[in-house]
């Protein structure tokens, strides 16, 4: 299992019968991972043990503040991030994702490219998830945003903590409660 990948970055049909036979992506349009993911389930009932294609599980956008990461970015078009305002907003975003089928929940939580969520909007995110049955990503960087993120409720990190060296205690405290998860080849 690839743990964070982004299929809109890549031609995903060479991945038939490679090693890798599932993925989690972590941020993407929901409408076209939930047509991806269905491809992918027909296909591997269709095809022999060397042609299969990885299962495809997926987040769906970024969940992000206005104006935040990646909406600033050349690679994440529109409907790859989902901008929230809102306590409101975030269980309606949170909503949306499930109901294309996403099987984790990502946060962008990135204070080196723009805006982050008040803990306030971070922990309505949380608990939408929660109440869906869905684990929290947080794609969190910048100086604390590992450690805030783990606390306002994400169980996992994206990339692991990556811009930041974290001490002893801050590491202790992070491995009692998140997952790291980094991409490993696509």
């Amino acid at each position: 299992t690839d743990w964070h990948v982004h299929l809109h970055l890549i031609d995903s049909a060479g991945l038939a019968g490679s090693p890798i036979t599932r993925v989690l992506d972590l941020g993407g349009d929901p409408a076209s991972l939930a047509q991806t993911a269905q491809a992918a389930r027909l296909a591997q009932t269709q095809s022999n043990n060397t042609a299969r294609p990885p299962e495809v599980l997926y987040a769906g956008a970024f969940l992000t503040p206005s104006g935040g990461y990646p909406s600033d970015r050349s690679w994440a078009p529109e409907a790859t991030y989902r901008e929230v305002a809102t306590e409101a907003d975030a269980t309606a975003a949170v909503h949306e994702m499930a109901t294309h089928g996403a099987s984790a929940i990502k946060i962008a939580s990135n204070r080196e490219a723009g805006p982050v969520f008040s803990d306030e909007v971070f922990r309505a995110i949380v608990e939408a998830a929660r109440a869906a049955g869905l684990p929290v990503v947080a794609h969190a960087e910048g100086v604390g945003e590992a450690l805030r993120a783990a606390r306002l409720g994400a169980t996992r990190l994206a990339h692991a903590p990556f811009s930041e060296r974290l001490n002893d205690g801050e590491l202790a405290e992070l491995a009692a409660s998140t997952e790291w998860c980094s991409t490993l080849d696509i």
